[in-house]
């Protein structure tokens, strides 16, 4: 009892070290709906509440479904013991970041909660507690990436998790293959992690083709074929009532080389695709160094050919065709937040050579030398995180002040235009992609928000809660005009009187907040 007591203690230390600094980052980071946080954080919340009322979310792009379902709990938790307006929808609208609030913490706690238990079961399962540790601290070892989407709920924000479970499945096949690799609860349970992490991040699908090469009986891919199909419709029902746009997103992302898959349908920019690769390799070397290590194991077959059996080698094929299609999915649209899937799957699946290796060459110090090194790696990550940190506060501080600055034009009219800083254009852009439920949202909009109006730079529309206002009728009021939002607009810009009469203005800048976010004037 004591030995199981003083483990479950050691296991507790990491999870708490990372919750503590993904709650500490929160802090830092202020309300959601400054900076450039409202997307996506505000449009999650709205889709969540969509599903709350038993309709289909809007936004299924990533698609983000796990993350809406969390989301869905959240808010109706918080509406039951907190709420004070008649219906959720007005509730949240009233006050959306105490919403977000709840969400974020939800998701921290999830997160806290799995590094915990990834350590349990690694240890559980390996009789290793070292192991366990290592796995635990996977997610501090790329930590200011990691932890900058998982406070700003975002579908990155489960990304790790599903990726360290899928992995840790795999290092239980490793050291339990004969009883575990054709057993119904391994293809199930692989199965059901899979379809979560595509759910919620379609990156994810490589991680869904490693069962493929551990199932050793046909009948034993069958069924998880099959499972994983059923289980995609079941969890995914949400998303794929918007099958057609869900699919077409999929597609282009895959045949067109523009970013978010626009562009033209070349398959790829070549390019742009070595200038994102390169990108990768600056900013991450480290994994990078991880690769090319593991890369040059089969070289020991050349000493001892006998140590390769048929198991390290299915881990291996793994390894190199995981990597393969993530470096390709990644440097086809990248973003550091696409990376992480990559560095969790790498970091955690690293742990399967190094039990090979301990084994094979009768190395008891082999994985305490990796965890010295997986020690060094957390420091130089929390020495990034305490800079990103500091960063982070001076930009809520300088982000607030420019909030506070919009309110010296508060009896002018505002044309709040995206990328916005404002807790207004939080609710414009939270609330547009909801699709059937947008019209329900806008009528609570109008009239809390009666005089917002959102200005948008692509079709040229002065929108006041969908309702297309020309800027004849705008500037009938006789006040001046502001436009608020974030990134440079050309010093002549276009707004329509309809869809034919599009008139041109100049702007003259007011303010700049030398972080992307300008307060400008429009000049009739």
């Amino acid at each position: 009892m004591k030995y199981l007591s003083a483990r479950l203690l050691v296991l507790s230390v990491f999870p708490v070290l990372f919750g503590y600094y993904l709650w500490q980052y929160k802090n830092a980071q202020g309300p959601l709906y400054l900076g450039y946080d409202p997307d996506p954080s505000y449009v999650y919340l709205f889709n969540s509440v969509n599903l709350a009322y038993g309709k289909a979310p809007g936004h299924v792009d990533h698609p983000g479904t796990t993350v809406q379902y969390l989301g869905t709990i959240s808010s109706s938790i918080t509406y039951l013991f907190t709420g004070n307006k008649p219906t959720l929808a007005e509730d949240v609208i009233s006050n959306p970041e105490k919403y977000l609030k709840v969400f974020c913490t939800s998701i921290i706690f999830l997160n806290v909660l799995c590094s915990f238990f990834l350590g349990l079961v690694a240890t559980k399962h390996t009789s290793n507690i070292s192991v366990g540790i290592y796995f635990q601290m996977i997610p501090l070892m790329f930590l200011p990436v990691g932890n900058q989407n998982v406070v700003k709920i975002s579908a990155e924000a489960l990304v790790w998790v599903f990726t360290s479970v899928t992995t840790l499945l795999c290092l239980i096949y490793y050291v339990k293959e004969k009883e575990f690799a054709n057993s119904t609860k391994f293809i199930f349970s692989f199965a059901v992690v899979a379809v979560l992490g595509f759910i919620t991040k379609i990156t994810l699908l490589p991680l869904g083709l490693l069962p493929l090469f551990f199932i050793s009986r046909n009948q034993g891919r069958i069924y998880y074929v099959i499972v994983s199909i059923l289980l995609f419709i079941l969890i995914a029902l949400p998303a794929l009532f918007s099958y057609e746009y869900l699919f077409t997103w999929i597609k282009g992302l895959f045949i067109n080389s523009g970013h978010y898959g626009a562009g033209e349908s070349n398959f790829i920019d070549t390019a742009k695709f070595r200038l994102n690769i390169n990108m990768m390799y600056e900013s991450y070397k480290f994994i990078f160094v991880l690769i090319a290590l593991i890369l040059l194991l089969p070289l020991l077959a050349l000493w001892r050919k006998k140590i390769f059996n048929m198991k390290i080698i299915k881990c291996f094929a793994a390894f190199v065709m995981v990597n393969v299609l993530y470096i390709f999915l990644i440097s086809k649209h990248y973003d550091p937040r696409y990376m992480i899937p990559m560095l969790t799957f790498d970091l955690g699946f690293a742990a399967i050579f190094f039990l090979w290796l301990a084994e094979t060459f009768k190395g008891r110090y082999l994985v305490v030398i990796v965890s010295f090194l997986a020690f060094l790696r957390v420091g130089f990550s929390i020495n990034d995180y305490d800079k990103e940190i500091a960063m982070r506060q001076n930009y809520e501080k300088n982000y607030t002040a420019t909030y506070k600055k919009l309110q010296e034009y508060k009896n002018d009219i505002i044309l709040y235009y995206y990328p916005g800083s404002s807790i207004e254009y939080g609710l414009i852009f939270g609330s547009h992609l909801c699709r059937e439920m947008t019209p329900f949202y806008y009528h609570y909009l109008d009239k809390q928000f009666p005089n917002v109006i959102h200005y948008n730079s692509n079709s040229f529309w002065c929108d006041i809660w969908r309702k297309q206002t020309p800027i004849k009728d705008i500037l009938a009021q006789n006040k001046r005009v502001i436009l608020y939002g974030g990134g440079e607009l050309p010093q002549k810009i276009n707004i329509k009187n309809s869809d034919n009469d599009v008139k041109e203005y100049s702007t003259k800048l007011l303010f700049d907040n030398s972080s992307g976010i300008y307060i400008r004037q429009l000049i009739p």
